[in-house]
């Protein structure tokens, strides 16, 4: 995957984050990393893989139509070519999301 591609993918990912229409939230699971309800949350197992389960959570908000398969790789390989700043960006846009999930 192109560096292109993963700043088109990730630019769509912190929309979603900073639109407001999408409450992260945490919730301990034994069953799940995360999911999502596809209408207006996703839910994070607070582990140790937060940010990968994060982009393929949004990931299945922005590309419904996607396989489960199409999800994991596309999130595999955005994961991979993140820089730090992408990193920052990506906490920072989650931690809004949180935040607005709290105050609705």
């Amino acid at each position: 995957m192109s560096n292109n591609k993963v700043r088109y993918y990730l630019y769509r990912i912190y929309a979603l984050l900073k639109s407001g229409n999408i409450d992260v939230t945490f919730q301990r699971s034994s069953r799940y990393q995360g999911q999502t309800d596809q209408i207006t949350t996703i839910y994070l197992s607070p582990n140790d893989r937060i940010f990968p389960t994060l982009i393929h959570e949004c990931l299945h908000f922005i590309y419904p139509d996607w396989s489960e398969t199409n999800v994991l790789v596309a999130e595999r390989m955005i994961f991979a070519k993140l820089t730090e700043q992408q990193i920052r960006n990506l906490f920072q846009r989650m931690a809004y999301a949180i935040y607005i999930s709290d105050h609705h």
